[in-house]
Order: structure tokens, then C-alpha cells, then sequence
């Protein structure tokens, strides 16, 4: 039960990496919007 706990927090986090690099990614391409 442990492991398919962590298994789970680690696929939740790496969503969460993957989803929040989007924006990111969009800001770094536009600087204008950056500021």
C-alpha cells in the first residue's frame, strides 16, 4: 500500500512539473509579457 502511495505522489508531482513548465515556457518565449 506504501508504494502505491508514493507512486502516486510522484505521478502527481511530476504532472504538476510538467503542467506548470507550460506557462513558464510560454513566459520565456514572450518577454514582453514577462515584464
Amino acid at each position: 500500500m506504501v508504494r502505491q502511495q508514493l507512486r502516486f505522489v510522484g505521478y502527481v508531482i511530476a504532472t504538476r512539473l510538467v503542467v506548470g513548465a507550460v506557462p513558464f515556457g510560454r513566459v520565456d518565449a514572450m518577454p514582453d509579457l514577462r515584464r
